[in-house]
Order: structure tokens, then sequence, then C-alpha cells
């Protein structure tokens, strides 16, 4: 369910041109580094929102915005690099796809399916800890990237925990960034909750969610091209 914040609204441009070097074209025209090391790998976590108000329109933008996100990390050119977890999250949360290559849960990965009430943003928060916690690398010889936690919402956390307290721990563990899908989301909440306050963003509708994740996607591409962390990267997000 939905709440108003209190302070002025904005939404943090998104600039795909900016995200990713010289290299090779892919989706959409945007241009990929032209080698990402199989040896390197990361966990990425996509916790949405499924709550009563994202029901009909915003559910299937959400749906498709976050399908075209995981094709982006599903790329050739990633080499199988990355880890996909998803989880829905209202008065419960739920884990729709644990870890599996993006290649994978780009062909079955489903829609956003709108149940129960409230919008329990700490426990969405705790399971993506725990997903976290129960993954295993694979072998020795492949390098983890830290991981990087997508939380959208379009509402404010009702639920009977507090959030901060668990959002402290992922952030420890991985990079957090918060997306507002709406006026109605609770801004001041959602900065907290990322690594900093760049790493929250507001869209205002299903482009927009679009965009960005397809600039999160190509930068994250980027980062794991250059075998590094993306922490800095996923913080300067712009659009033309």
């Amino acid at each position: 369910m939905n709440s108003q914040s209190g302070n002025s609204m904005r939404s943090m441009p998104v600039n795909i041109g900016h995200a990713v070097p010289a290299g090779t074209l892919g989706r959409g025209g945007v241009k990929r580094p032209a080698w990402v090391s199989a040896g390197v790998h990361q966990r990425v976590v996509l916790v949405l929102d499924a709550s009563p108000s994202m029901a009909g329109e915003k559910a299937r933008e959400a749906s498709d915005a976050a399908l075209a996100f995981v094709r982006e990390l599903a790329e050739p050119v990633n080499k199988g690099g990355f880890d996909v977890a998803v989880i829905q999250f209202a008065g419960r949360a739920k884990v729709t796809e644990n870890f599996r290559p993006a290649s994978d849960l780009a062909s079955r990965m489903g829609k956003i399916e709108v149940r129960g009430f409230r919008t329990n943003i700490a426990k969405a928060l705790a399971l993506a800890e725990e997903v976290m916690e129960g993954a295993r690398t694979e072998d020795g010889e492949v390098r983890q990237i830290r991981p990087a936690v997508f939380l959208m919402t379009d509402g404010a956390h009702n639920g009977w925990s507090n959030p901060d307290v668990v959002a402290e721990r992922v952030k420890a563990k991985a990079d957090v960034i918060t997306v507002a899908f709406g006026m109605d989301a609770d801004e001041v909440a959602l900065r907290r909750w990322a690594t900093s306050p760049q790493h929250f963003y507001r869209v205002t509708d299903g482009r927009e969610l679009r965009n960005l994740l397809a600039a999160a996607g190509a930068t994250l591409t980027k980062t794991m091209a250059a075998g590094g962390s993306a922490t800095r990267a996923l913080a300067g997000l712009r659009r033309q």
C-alpha cells in the first residue's frame, strides 16, 4: 500500500549513452566492452514490490523492465558471468527465482504477481540477505564481484519490523540501489536504505524504469569487464 512522502519528489536522470565504454554494439545500439573475463561472476538480486498498489499497468511495466534488465545481463558478451535472483514482496516476501545464470532466467522469468496486503520491505530485504548468504561460489577459480541488490517499490514500508537494521546488514554485503516507482514511494526511507543517497533513483513511469534498469545493466557489464566493483558507477546513472 502507498503512503505520501513529505519531501518534494524528483526523478534521477538516466543516461544510457554514458553508462558503457566503446566496444561491441548490443541491444538498442548500446556499446559494450569487447571482452569479459570468464573467471569473474557477480550476483544480482531484484527485489520487486508486488503489493496491491502495483496492480494493473504498474505491475506489467515493472515486469517488462525487469525482464529487459535480465536480458541485458544475459548478453553473450558477459560469458554467463551474472547470476540473478528475484524476490517479490507484499505483506510477505517470496523468492520467485533463486540464483541462476541470467541467460537461463531470461527465458523463464515470470511476471510480478500482485497479492496479499501491506508493503513489508523489512521482510524483503531480510530475504535478499538470506539468499545471498545461501549462495555458494561454484569453484575456487571464480572471483565474485560485490553483489548488487535492486529494491523497487511504489509505496512505503508498513510491516511490523524496522527495515533500517536489516538494510544496514545488506549494505555490508552488497551494493543496494533503491528505486521509487511513482510519486507515492517513501523517498526519505529509500535514500536511507540505499548504499548512499546517490544510489537512490525515482522514476515516474514504466519508460523511465526501463531506461534506468537498462543503464544499470549496461553499467554492470562495463564494471564486470573491468573486473571491479560497480559501487561508484551505480551511483552515476544518467540520461541524455
